[in-house]
């Protein structure tokens, strides 16, 4: 049988249409959504995820090595947010749609011969333009990496300054960083950038406090301008101090408190913690517990990026108007994992520490300061499950190698396996800490 033309035309189309449609149904199915930037997005198919406003500029501070290894993690969570986010490495790299800028580029040859650590840095940028495979190189260099690290601090302030000028505000972090976009467009709303703000999560260095860059540091537009502009050399101000061997948050902290510009403590807000390790409930010094406090930062591993982005953007479907809280964490992510007991399992219990009376260790308690049960704490699981109980403050405990921890704060923490003959097991008062979440309730929203 001859079929006319235009039948067979019509059935051509629709072969062509169906092996499209085929196509993309392969494509949305298989395509990791933690790489999704390779790929153009929509806008009006809701998967836009940029939360990001205009005037925020966030600055990721990695690495060779951390660029080689895996995408920051800001990448992977942001892949639409390019305009907002700035690069800063040891090398220019091109990463996707994004540049990686070499942050040290600009600081004088006087500052650069006068230190060994930069001689990892002339290294790399040896192998790479001779074509050399840098990764032969890293595997060797992770010490020469930390010491430069230091030496980026300063300039990656001034290189963000002069590169985009005028922004409101100015975070910095990490490449493991998370961060709840949303829950930040919401705590910066309520700041005037006019003012000098540093907010991080504190770090100590003696007597000073000093804001933890992997936690992510936010200076407001007058912060950034007050420390900057009145010193035009100021990345060679403080070279001597990184010679000296401060880290690079302590040399921020000194530039802005030169200032008169302190830090504004930011924690639990802002933190380094993974959604395992992080604390949640009561506070070891009684301090306002951990959970009413919205999250705006914590560490991820490229693993959890894609869970805790599903978590955020199934938030933000159903409450556009609301952070997310510390207790919506927990209810995610560790609710669920917890029971009374479990076999090789650390959950970071330290706040009080029962040994053997030859053993000692940090929050150890002597012996002449526990109480029949705490004296046979660290004996086994069960005699250590007791000690808890009879502490009217402990959450969970965990017993190992001849020690048993307990916490007044609760966390899920990492899987242990036996090593060297030590087991770990962990236990949870799951009743207590029902009673804990009952006593706080989130009436309104903790904003530090």
């Amino acid at each position: 049988m001859v079929y006319p033309f235009h039948r067979i035309v019509l059935g051509i189309c629709i072969a062509f249409f169906v092996v499209l449609f085929v196509f993309w149904v392969f494509l949305e199915r298989t395509v990791p959504l933690g790489l999704s930037f390779t790929r153009p997005v929509s806008v009006a198919s809701g998967d836009h995820f940029c939360n990001l406003p205009a005037d925020v500029l966030v600055v990721v501070q990695t690495t060779a090595r951390a660029v080689y290894e895996t995408l920051p993690v800001q990448l992977l969570a942001s892949p639409q947010c390019d305009r907002n986010i700035l690069i800063f490495s040891d090398l220019a790299q091109k990463l996707g749609p994004y540049r990686v800028h070499d942050v040290l580029a600009e600081v004088s040859e006087e500052v650069r011969s006068n230190s060994s650590a930069f001689d990892y840095y002339r290294k790399l940028q040896e192998y790479q333009a001779t074509g050399q495979d840098i990764r032969t190189f890293l595997n060797d260099s992770s010490e020469a990496e930390r010491n430069l690290e230091r030496y980026k601090s300063i300039p990656m302030l001034k290189k963000a300054w002069s590169m985009r000028p005028g922004y409101d505000w100015y975070m910095f972090i990490g490449a493991d960083t998370y961060l709840f976009q949303k829950n930040l467009a919401l705590w910066l709303e309520r700041l005037n950038p006019s003012k000098p703000w540093y907010l991080g999560s504190p770090v100590y260095s003696g007597n000073e406090t000093a804001a933890h860059s992997g936690s992510g540091i936010i200076l407001s537009r007058a912060a950034m301008s007050k420390g900057l502009d009145s010193d035009p050399d100021i990345v060679m101000g403080y070279y001597e101090l990184a010679q000296q061997g401060y880290s690079g948050d302590y040399l921020i902290m000194k530039a802005l408190q030169q200032e008169g510009i302190p830090i504004h403590n930011a924690w639990p807000m802002l933190q380094y913690e993974t959604k395992n390790t992080m604390h949640f409930g009561p506070r070891p010094d009684s301090r306002r517990p951990h959970w009413c406090q919205p999250l705006v930062t914590i560490r991820a591993t490229p693993e959890d990026v894609d869970s805790i982005r599903q978590f955020e953007r199934h938030w933000q479907h159903k409450d556009t108007t609301n952070p997310i809280l510390l207790s919506d964490a927990f209810d995610a992510f560790i609710s669920m994992h917890l029971t009374s007991e479990q076999d090789d399992w650390d959950n970071l219990s330290s706040d009080l520490i029962f040994r053997d009376s030859g053993l000692q260790s940090e929050n150890h308690i002597p012996e002449g300061k526990m109480t029949t049960a705490q004296k046979v704490a660290y004996s086994s699981f069960e005699k250590c499950r007791i000690a808890c109980e009879q502490h009217e403050r402990c959450l969970q405990f965990v017993h190992y190698a001849q020690t048993c921890g307990i916490s007044f704060s609760y966390r899920l923490g990492t899987k242990r396996d036996p090593a060297d003959g030590v087991r770990y097991k962990s236990g949870w008062d799951l009743a207590r800490i029902g009673y804990s979440q009952d006593d706080m309730p989130c009436i309104s929203t903790a904003w530090m």
